[in-house]
């Protein structure tokens, strides 16, 4: 048990920083796509030297579970190229709330595919974190769906899919791999929407921001996969939903954001779920 809770919440740390270094660099004007494919390419080094110290990292790999890992890759490459034009169409604010449907596609998607338990308690828990999602991202502001608006949806629910499908396989699996396959297969994906959009992904960015998203990359696509190794894929998502506190408080320290009554009280209900599902092992 705490291993799972310590997994998840270096995941949650990895993805806020992720956020926020992703931020700061494309504040200095940088391409998203550009962006996506660096931050891949690098996280796909990283996370290679890394497998390459485990034993036998690729024990259980078997062709049906290839496959499945690169569908999963495919996913998201998907989940990369809807997330960063979807930011580009719309505001952040609504990239920061729209982004969290991921946990509830899911838990829908766990519950019809993956056999998940689903019951009043863990509904009741998701609508609160919606609903503490909504208040800290949008500051109690009303949401004008646009196009971008969409394509974050897409890439929510691009990155739900790839968490149900690998979930069977995490189980025969080391998480070095698992989470190498992730952004390995997605990179090549990445690189050629990147040029059919008339970018170079390989343009000059500034060194070390990226290289901190990359390696903030890498560390949130190895312990997601941790942490679903010995959870469901319900409790990952749902559990994530602490990322937005995270974000808030480093936005308030670093980028001069500013925090309202109602962000607060969004960031206490997420607070709140996030350790009511850790103590009710949902």
């Amino acid at each position: 048990m705490k291993k799972k809770l310590l997994f998840v919440l270096v995941f949650c740390i990895g993805w806020a920083f992720n956020i926020f270094f992703m931020k700061l660099i494309l504040n200095t004007g940088a391409s998203p796509i550009v962006v996506s494919a660096q931050t891949v390419l690098i996280g796909v080094i990283l996370l290679s030297f890394w497998t390459a110290t485990r034993k036998r990292p690729l024990k259980g790999l078997t062709i049906s579970k290839f496959y499945q890992l690169v569908y999963v890759g495919v996913l998201i490459a998907g989940a990369f190229v809807f997330g960063v034009y979807g930011l580009r169409l719309s505001t952040s604010i609504n990239y920061g709330f729209l982004i969290k449907t991921t946990s509830v596609f899911s838990v829908l998607l766990a519950y019809i595919f993956l056999k998940e338990h689903l019951n009043r308690y863990k509904v009741g828990l998701l609508v609160i974190l919606i609903i503490g999602a909504y208040l800290i991202t949008t500051g109690g502001q009303l949401i004008a769906p646009r196009l971008g608006d969409l394509l974050i949806l897409a890439s929510a629910l691009c990155f739900s899919i790839s968490l149900t499908i690998q979930k069977p396989v995490s189980k025969s699996l080391g998480a070095e791999i698992l989470g190498l396959s992730r952004i390995l297969i997605a990179l090549p994906v990445i690189i050629i929407v990147a040029y059919s959009f008339g970018e170079n992904p390989f343009q000059l960015l500034p060194l070390g921001l990226i290289f901190l998203v990359g390696a903030t990359e890498a560390v949130k696509e190895l312990f997601v996969v941790k942490t679903l190794k010995i959870s469901t894929a319900s409790y990952v998502t749902m559990m994530g939903m602490i990322t937005p506190v995270l974000t808030t408080v480093l936005g308030l320290l670093f980028l001069s954001e500013v925090l309202n009554a109602f962000q607060i009280l969004g960031g206490v209900l997420i607070i709140g779920s996030g350790i009511l599902i850790h103590k009710l092992k949902m």
